[in-house]
């Protein structure tokens, strides 16, 4: 389970530099042919597109592993402003070290950049996306991810091909990127819920938050849609040290847990729950 997390991640990752270098040549294109360059470097520019396309598919990520996909615009739109943001920044801070020392070789200058640029993400990530409020873990994950991605990015310098080359980066950079971005939570989670009837039946979603919502509207975190009988916002699990209670949330809205009615309840390996006509299970990662 937690592994096929990382294949996905890194599937979307390597979506993610595809973009960053589509993104990057159109960029080029501009610059080259019609002369568009305002206010920034090119060292710049290529942070902003870069951290586009990482940004919009970090967002995305997880609406998609989840198949979430009626908050793909709003998860794309965020993600594109909060990656060109972030790319801004570090590039900007990165290029600042040129200033400071003629001696930093541009590799160092890139690394760097993409250091400040995964911290920046992870840390916006811990705001914006819903993992458990871990800014430092999130910052140290993403900063991490910046670290590994520029050094494989790098690596693939020494390709004749310039074209090949930045591709290939572009592609390292964002399956590293995406894969740390995910570790912490994948790997300090030890419950999950697995939908059993209807057309979601299968899917499973592991519980690596501090809060999960679940109801009809496409901003819960689990969509319990094509279910009669459940609410906009139903309810919501929510960790508690180490054990896992659901909550319901909803004035009217009945949670049934192994088929007994409860308003909260500490849930346990193999419990099942009926919210609507909706059943789910819990399951415990020993």
């Amino acid at each position: 389970m937690k592994k096929s997390r990382f294949i996905h991640a890194a599937i979307i990752g390597s979506i993610g530099g595809n973009l960053s270098w589509f993104l990057v040549q159109i960029f080029l294109y501009l610059q080259a042919d019609l002369g568009f360059l305002p206010l920034f470097s090119q060292f710049i520019y290529e942070g902003i597109f870069m951290g586009a396309g990482i940004g919009i598919t970090i967002y995305v990520q997880e609406a998609l592993i989840q198949r979430n996909f009626f908050v793909l615009p709003k998860k794309v739109t965020l993600g594109f402003i909060v990656g060109i943001v972030s790319g801004l920044i570090s590039f900007i801070i990165g290029q600042s070290f040129i200033a400071i020392s003629a001696d930093i070789p541009f590799v160092g200058i890139r690394i760097i950049s993409w250091t400040i640029f995964g911290l920046c993400l992870g840390a916006a990530t811990s705001f914006t996306i819903p993992l458990s409020k871990r800014i430092i873990i999130q910052a140290c994950s993403g900063m991490i991810g910046g670290i590994l991605g520029a050094i494989s990015f790098e690596l693939y310098s020494f390709i004749p091909n310039t074209h090949l080359a930045q591709l290939l980066g572009m592609i390292g950079l964002g399956i590293l990127f995406h894969c740390s971005l995910i570790f912490t939570g994948t790997f300090s989670s030890h419950a999950y819920l697995r939908i059993l009837t209807g057309r979601n039946e299968g899917q499973v979603y592991l519980l690596d938050r501090d809060v999960f919502s679940l109801g009809y509207l496409p901003e819960n975190d689990i969509i319990l849609r094509g279910y009669s009988e459940v609410c906009e916002n139903h309810a919501y699990i929510v960790k508690n040290n180490d054990y896992y209670s659901i909550v319901n949330d909803y004035p009217g809205g009945q949670v049934f847990v192994n088929y007994r009615l409860v308003e909260q309840q500490n849930m346990k390996h193999g419990d099942i729950i009926k919210i609507g006509t909706a059943l789910l299970q819990y399951g415990e990662i020993s």
